[in-house]
């Protein structure tokens, strides 16, 4: 299978119920990933994602940093959550290779941080290896209120 220029600079992104989200990526990517997902109040939600190369071997980032990044619109220069290793998000080098997990205290802070009514925010996550960082994901999280 071919794939046109504009193609190989974008991440590939497949999501499963059972594996979460998966991302192949080239040397050459420089677009990030799309995958969107919905949150509900009082609900923890975990993102797993496996970031693998062109050759099918899972990115080992045990040796890396990461962050998770949510704002109210994509030209927002606050952040209404940022998350590291050191408050919810995990690098590993088997898959998959990246949980972030959400607490249900920090899906609150997303839903009460988004006041104006929206229906939506939106999120980053950035990779950071061999000193070389990148917006690995990015996506929208559309917001629900519990029962």
């Amino acid at each position: 299978m071919s794939t046109t220029d504009s193609e190989q600079l974008r991440a590939i992104v497949a999501v499963s119920a059972t594996d979460g989200v998966r991302v192949r990526t080239n040397i050459a990517t420089v677009e990030p990933g799309q995958c969107d997902f919905a949150i509900t109040r009082g609900v923890g939600y975990p993102l797993r994602v496996i970031w693998f190369d062109d050759s099918e071997t899972v990115v080992d980032l045990s040796a890396g940093t990461a962050s998770f990044v949510v704002r109210k619109q994509p030209d927002s220069t606050t952040n209404i959550l940022a998350l590291t290793q050191l408050t919810g998000v995990t690098l590993a080098a088997p898959e998959p290779n990246i949980t972030v997990s959400l607490s249900a205290a920090n899906v609150t802070t997303i839903i009460d941080g988004v006041t104006d009514g929206a229906v939506a925010a939106c999120w980053w996550l950035y990779v950071t290896v061999s000193s070389v960082t990148r917006c690995l994901l990015r996506g929208s999280i559309a917001l629900r209120e519990g029962n």
